[in-house]
């Protein structure tokens, strides 16, 4: 988790996440429905609710040894729904832009109507770097596998090269060795 991070204090880490979180609900205000609206927009709100449970372990393991009120646990639990809001909203932004760009070079409306409508990795690693570069490097230092090339750590990268290499290079092996046994 973050604990592996190579931040020294454990009040830097608190004050990375306040200010993720503050980035999150100041952003996602526009996402999530104001309770103000009337009883429906809670009512949607509550039934698009995380786990408490999942929230709370998260944040626990985010923190070990820290102690958390009820309160903070509640506040933390209503951020990352919000977040989560905002992070989906961003992303099929990223996604209708796509869908945009493949209409435009298309040719044919048969083409045009294989342009696919399905969020993936890349939408929302490409809004979050743009507007939340540390989270972003950390979602893909965290992650590496789920990550489209252009996104993932540099080190990730020049594993799989190497990977790669050693690959091919046992495939030529095992050629050669092929060619000479039928000699």
């Amino acid at each position: 988790g973050w604990q592996g991070d190579s931040i020294s204090s454990q009040e830097a880490t608190m004050s990375e996440v306040s200010a993720a979180a503050n980035a999150a609900v100041g952003a996602a205000a526009e996402v999530v429905p104001d309770t103000a609206q009337g009883s429906e927009a809670s009512d949607e709100l509550a039934e698009i609710t995380l786990p408490f449970a999942a929230v709370k372990r998260i944040v626990r393991s985010a923190a070990p040894g820290t102690r958390f009120s009820r309160e903070a646990f509640a506040g933390l639990h209503r951020i990352a729904q919000a977040f989560i809001c905002f992070a989906t909203d961003r992303a099929l932004h990223e996604a209708r832009v796509d869908a945009e760009k493949g209409k435009k070079t298309a040719k044919s409306k048969a083409a045009q109507q294989t342009v696919r409508r399905t969020l993936s990795t890349e939408h929302v690693m490409r809004f979050l770097t743009v507007e939340m570069p540390p989270i972003a490097k950390k979602i893909a230092t965290l992650f590496p596998e789920m990550m489209p090339a252009e996104f993932k750590p540099a080190g990730v990268k020049l594993l799989e090269q190497l990977q790669e290499q050693e690959r091919a290079a046992t495939a030529a092996a095992a050629a050669a060795a092929a060619a000479a046994t039928l000699e």
